[in-house]
């Protein structure tokens, strides 16, 4: 079967429960001998979700930047391909390799392994097709489905409809499909089977979350503004959600406003890398605090070599503060092109140029020394920057808080938390944005590893950003970015 309308391509991903597709006309000089597809400078691994691997190293010599030997980061996708009638079909080596020196990503694999290949994608034969359009959709934030249409076989292609581009991820157009094009207006386009909806997601006030029941298939971003929504304006006792069976439990610690707010969206208590809810990474702030970007631990440096004590015991020092006396610890800020005198520390960022946008190195990092003998102390690659910038900050939501402390009906004191309505959203983000707001000085490496007094260890390796500077500098972090204002 060929595809003759628009309508038969949004019931084939909708029929999966997809019902956002991102769209690219593939051009011919942007498919390279490899066969793999060019798919833009970075933005593209925040948006596709991928495992990230060390790559192998580039052997590329004939084309222009090409550098043999430099590093690459290959990821993981877990990828099908649509045939003509919406069978799927696995592509298990489907995979995206981006190549730190020009630096691009490209689609790499895609039928290695595949039970069906699509002939217009081969470079050699691509002009007997004409026109050709790539149709990638996402499931659960999880799964990549995919559709290849040409000219030659599908009359949809010279039909096909202006679409807008989208604004997280430069080389993609996209398309919202809407519920009223789904399978109950539209049996008569391909016989595929309804889709019960999903009723599993209820969420009772009596356990102190928000209650929703309401099915949101286009948006995740939809349904978290939805939420938040009820949320906001009103004061929460501090608690987290360890597990939902069991319901919320009370707080009591420095990371309330965070957990509060997952625990009233239904999320448990985590520390995997991946977003909180649904792709889209949630931070609260405080008006005039600071933000908590992401907490990778150091892959080289002393730092990674030695245990966590003997570092301390090496390079931390006794605490100033007089009630915590005993204590040791390393903190910072420290930032790049800034000196810490006082410490004598210095951050320095490897292999970048902020000025050209480029890389120059493959040895890609970001490096804490020691000033008195030029130690490295730790230091983060760039591939594990890279994993952790994108994984959490493809899109996120970052929500004002307000706090209080009363004392309830037994006397005790517990701390409350007010989600103003004020957020901060982006979208659309590369390691480029991480280092050029590192080489700004926008984010600092502010760690806050103790050893308490009773011997207790306590690491925590975090990269932050000032909420003033995040408000005034958004562009700098992200592609796509506004402020929303939730108060009803």
């Amino acid at each position: 079967m060929s595809f003759s309308k628009f309508k038969e391509v949004e019931k084939i991903f909708s029929s999966k429960g997809i019902y956002k597709i991102y769209v690219r006309e593939l051009q011919e000089k942007q498919d390279n001998t490899k066969n793999q597809i060019y798919f833009g400078t970075g933005s593209v691994l925040n948006l596709l979700p991928c495992e990230i691997k060390t790559g192998s190293q580039s052997i590329s010599i004939s084309k222009k930047k090409s550098l043999e030997g430099k590093n690459k980061i290959e990821a993981k996708l877990d990828f099908s391909w649509f045939d003509n009638e919406g069978n799927l079909y696995n592509a298990p080596n489907a995979q995206l390799i981006f190549y730190f020196q020009y630096p691009e990503v490209r689609l790499s694999g895609f039928f290695k392994g595949c039970g069906i290949r699509a002939d217009c994608l081969r470079r050699e034969n691509q002009a007997n097709y004409g026109r050709r359009i790539l149709i990638i959709g996402i499931k659960d934030n999880a799964k990549i489905f995919a559709l290849v249409l040409n000219q030659k076989e599908h009359p949809v292609v010279l039909d096909f409809p202006v679409l807008k581009e989208d604004k997280s991820v430069d080389i993609f157009l996209s398309h919202n499909i809407s519920q009223s094009n789904n399978f109950k207006d539209h049996q008569d386009v391909l016989d595929f089977p309804v889709l019960k909806e999903d009723k599993s997601v209820e969420i009772f006030q009596s356990q102190n979350i928000i209650s929703s029941n309401k099915i949101y298939p286009s948006s995740p971003y939809d349904e978290l503004i939805d939420r938040m929504k009820d949320i906001c304006g009103k004061w929460h006792s501090s608690k987290r959600l360890i597990n939902r069976n069991d319901g919320p439990i009370p707080f009591a610690g420095n990371q309330g406003c965070g957990l509060t707010l997952e625990a009233l969206l239904g999320i448990e208590m985590n520390s995997s890398k991946k977003p909180d809810f649904k792709g889209i990474e949630i931070k609260s702030y405080k008006k005039g605090g600071s933000i908590s970007l992401m907490t990778p631990q150091p892959d080289a440096g002393e730092r990674s070599k030695l245990s966590f004590r003997e570092f301390m015991n090496n390079y931390g020092w006794n605490s100033s503060n007089p009630n915590h006396y005993g204590r040791i610890v390393f903190t910072g800020p420290f930032r790049i092109g800034q000196i810490n005198e006082k410490k004598g520390y210095d951050l320095r960022l490897k292999g970048y140029d902020n000025l050209k946008n480029k890389f120059f190195s493959d040895d890609i990092y970001v490096g804490l020394y020691r000033i008195s003998d030029n130690q490295l102390v730790a230091s983060w690659s760039g591939q594990k920057l890279l994993e952790h910038w994108i994984k959490k900050h493809s899109e996120a939501l970052y929500v004002q808080y307000e706090s209080q402390k009363i004392t309830d009906h037994n006397g005790k004191k517990v701390q409350q938390y007010l989600y103003n309505g004020k957020c901060l959203y982006g979208r659309g983000t590369s390691i480029i944005n991480f280092f050029n707001a590192l080489s700004q000085s926008l984010i600092v490496y502010d760690p806050a590893d103790e050893i308490y007094e009773d011997g207790t260890p306590k690491s925590r390796s975090q990269w932050r950003v000032n909420v003033s500077t995040f408000e005034k500098k958004m562009d700098v972090f992200y592609d796509y970015f506004e402020e929303i204002n939730l108060k009803t």
